[in-house]
Order: C-alpha cells, then structure tokens, then sequence
C-alpha cells in the first residue's frame, strides 16, 4: 500500500510548477537548489516579503556556517507582510461548538492595537513577552502584535502548571505575560490565572469567567489606538521556543525575523503544497514549534488558518475538519491512534505527521479513510522546521519519508 500521485496532483504542485520555471529536471536536483542563495532570494519574491530596507547580500558564512547571517543589509519586520482585506483569514471553534470568524484586517487591527499598547505601557525593543493561552483566536494578534512591536514572545505550553512556567519565565527573563483566566478541556473548567498569579509581572488577561484583581483587560487593550510597529534588522530575535526539558533544564531556542517564518512558509509551500487561500491547521500548542509554524505560514501563503480550543474527540475532529473546510490538516500519530476506532468520516487535500513517528498499522488505517497523501514530517525546533518530509511529486510509502525539507543537507548514520 502507499501514495501514488496522478499526472494532475504532479503537473498541479508547487513544487513541480517551480521545477519548470527554473528548469530543474527531478527531485533531487530541486533538493540541492534549495542549498543555494538563489533559490531564497527567489523563495522571498514568491511570498513577497515586505523589506522595509532591501537586502544586498542573501547569506554571509564569514563567521562560519555556525553564525550564518542572512539577508544582509536588510529591514525586516516580519509582520509587514500580514496582509490586508475583507477575506476571512482565522477560523475557530471550541468543544462546545462555538465558531469565530475573523477577516485579515480584523487581525491586523488587533495586533496594531497590541503592539501600540506595549509601547505606549513602555516596553521596548528587545523585550521578552510570554504567552499562556489556549489555541483561540486572540492567540494570533497578541503573538504577532509582540513581534511587531520589536519585542520577543516567549510561547508557553498551555497545559503547564505553575512550576515548569515559572522556570521558563526566570529564564527568559519575561516582563509580562498574556493570559486566560480559563480554559476549557473534555468539558472540564481549567484555571489557567491561578498558574501565574503568583508571578511578580505585568499580567494581561482575557477574562472569561472569573472575577480578577490586578490585571490588564485584553479587550481594552484590543482597543488601543496606534501602531507600534517597530523597523527590525533581518536578524532581530522574534521569539524563543523552549524545548520540553524532558532531557534536563528546558532550552530557549532564539528565532528572528528571517528565519523560522521564512522556512516554514518554504516547508508548507513545497512539502504540504498549500495554495493561496487554503486552510492550514495542526492540532497543537503555541508552546510547541507547530503553533507559530501554522501562524506564519499561514498568512505568509496568503491562507486561512483554523484554530481548536479543548479536546477533539472523533466526531469533533470530524465536524472541524469538514465545517471549517480545512485543506491540510497536521496531526499526531497518538491522535490517530485515539480515533482510529471509531467511525469518521473527513477527507482534507493534505494530512501532515509530526512529533512521534506513526506505526504501519496506523498510516495505512489513515490512508484508507481518508485517501489522502500522508506527509510524514520530522524536524526540530531549532531549525524553525523540518528535516525530512514528503512532496506530492513522487510515491509516498508507509511510514516513510521521500526527501529532506527546503534547505537541509544531511547525513543518515546507523
């Protein structure tokens, strides 16, 4: 059993339509473009990237390919490029089956307004700001609004409890954080303010239910005039992705404005061939590296981006995928291993794995329900992306992988 993509999926692709502009005859060659400088100048023209300062050089190696510098010269905010217009762009919905709507400029004022209120309550550049939120719609705007007001967000996992968050703050040095005061997960209330309370920080809350003292209303800070929009060099830290600490002390891995946005829009484009106003989503965290990976690439790709809050039973995941009409669908092995006995019944252009590697079994009960191209996807947070994945160009086995991501050159060792 495995994948085999018809002439239309091959002739149709991001990858194979860029493989005939530049004239690359297979995979493997367009592989080994993407080591090259020329194939990133290019991949910038393709999301049209918004400079504020042009760039004269692609990439300086003068310190050493470990201090690799990119885009030199260059102004870039990496928000510049969040597009405007009336066209829905975030999608939601929660357990209970509440749905959101919110049109690219209702983002855009939202994180205008964010990265005004930050300034204007004296936060500066370079500023580190956590987040500790569920996946609802507000995450976006206070996420991107940090990064546009020059700042650094620190996303937190929203499943920790006050310890695991208190370390990463005191590492991070975070000066505030936004928050709930709760969340909902299985039709249980989880207090979310209670993990922070204690914090001596700026607290900035979305309040739901709870009665609170000492905290910033998110909604009146939704309605902060101005922009604080912040002219950053290309190099310019946007946030730091902590590893789980299962191994030891987290680690805070540091990511900039040329960087993880850029290579996850170039994963999602060529490996998930996600078209101009497709929906993107991935059942996930913004404490995980697939939650800001699902942001940029999203609106970087000019899309639409899908968002679910609490715990997604077979029918749930069934009724998001199919109602909020999602094109690439990013799961884990152990979800589909949970729903794989039950019935379902949805069928997205694209399914993604990652986080754990998903068994035959598994794959091909996934394969046969919704006949769709599985991308396995292995990579890191370090490196704002993948490692190894699929393109829709060529066979997909069980299980497997069929290239290395945009960008990668690497070596197996057994």
């Amino acid at each position: 059993m495995k994948w085999i993509p018809t002439r239309e999926w091959i002739a149709e692709s991001n990858v194979k339509r860029y493989m005939e502009e530049k004239g690359i005859p297979d995979l493997n060659g367009f592989i080994s473009h993407t080591w090259t400088e020329e194939f990133w100048d290019n991949l910038v023209h393709i999301l049209n990237i918004q400079f504020d300062v042009p760039y004269s050089k692609v990439l300086d190696l003068s310190g050493g390919k470990q201090w690799a510098k990119w885009f030199i010269g260059g102004k870039l905010n990496i928000t510049s490029s969040f597009p405007e217009g009336s066209q829905v762009y975030l999608k939601s919905v929660n357990e209970e089956g509440e749905k959101r709507e919110l049109s690219y400029s209702q983002v855009l004022s939202q994180i205008k307004s964010v990265s005004s209120w930050l300034k204007k309550e004296g936060y500066k550049k370079g500023d580190r700001i956590g987040i500790y939120m569920p996946m609802i719609p507000e995450i976006v705007p206070v996420f991107l609004g940090i990064i546009r007001s020059g700042m650094i967000a620190i996303p937190l996992f929203s499943g920790f409890g006050e310890e695991p968050i208190r370390i990463r703050v005191e590492d991070g040095e975070i000066k505030a954080i936004f928050t709930v005061d709760v969340s909902t997960r299985k039709g249980k209330e989880i207090d979310m303010f209670s993990n922070i309370e204690k914090l001596d920080l700026e607290k900035i809350v979305l309040p739901r239910r709870k009665e609170l003292k000492n905290y910033h209303n998110l909604y009146e800070v939704f309605k902060t005039t101005g922009d604080g929009y912040e002219k950053t060099e290309t190099e310019d830290p946007i946030m730091i992705l902590y590893t789980s600490g299962t191994t030891g002390r987290p680690k805070g891995c540091v990511h900039t404005h040329d960087g993880f946005p850029i290579k996850a829009a170039a994963d999602v484009y060529f490996q998930f061939d996600m078209k101009e106003r497709e929906t993107i989503s991935w059942i996930t965290d913004l404490g995980w590296m697939m939650g800001p990976w699902i942001i940029f690439s999203s609106y970087l790709l000019k899309g639409k981006l899908a968002l679910f809050e609490g715990y997604l039973s077979p029918s749930l995941l069934e009724s998001f995928v199919n109602e909020l009409n999602v094109d690439v669908l990013g799961l884990s092995a152990s979800l589909v291993r949970a729903i794989k006995t039950s019935s379902v019944n949805f069928s997205p252009r694209i399914i993604g794995n990652t986080g754990e590697p998903i068994d035959q079994a598994t794959w091909e009960w996934l394969f046969k329900t919704t006949s769709s191209p599985i991308i396995n996807y292995s990579g890191g947070t370090e490196i704002s992306g993948g490692i190894l994945g699929n393109y829709v160009i060529k066979d997909i086995l069980p299980s497997s992988f069929n290239g290395f991501s945009p960008g990668i050159k690497a070596d197996f060792f057994g």
